[in-house]
Order: structure tokens, then C-alpha cells, then sequence
């Protein structure tokens, strides 16, 4: 299996916190203040640089709890 093939299937569940405010509508420093001052913020599943990259499914199961509307933008 290719690198980009692994990229791609793992895209599908990973997020960045770009993502997360783009997806939130707001800027980039909102979430990441999130990722720092909500206790039930999931942990963060790798880092490459300076991203951390986040399990989708649970970042967006958090951000409902706390009354935010998430409309994810396409991966691909």
C-alpha cells in the first residue's frame, strides 16, 4: 500500500485544528483555546511539526457537548 493511499484512508478520520475552526467557523486561536481549556477535549493523536492532528469523530462529539454547530469541509 502506497503512502498516499495510507494518507488518504487516515484523512478521512484525522483533524487538525485549522480544520476544527474552519469547520466551527471561527478563527484558528478559538480551537486551539479549546484544545486546551475544555477538560473533555479528546488528546491528540500524533504530531508532525507543529500540527497535532485529533480523532474526528470524537472532536466533533466534544464540540457538540459544548453547543458548537460542525459543518466538516470535503478531505479529498
Amino acid at each position: 500500500m502506497s503512502i498516499r493511499t495510507r494518507y488518504e484512508k487516515l484523512a478521512a478520520h484525522v483533524v487538525s485544528t485549522a480544520q476544527i475552526a474552519e469547520s466551527a467557523g471561527v478563527v484558528p486561536s478559538a480551537a486551539t483555546n479549546w484544545t486546551v481549556r475544555w477538560d473533555d477535549f479528546p488528546a491528540p493523536l500524533a504530531r508532525f511539526g507543529n500540527v497535532d492532528l485529533y480523532p474526528r469523530d470524537e472532536v466533533e462529539d466534544c464540540l457538540r457537548r459544548h453547543g458548537r454547530i460542525i459543518t466538516w469541509k470535503d478531505t479529498s
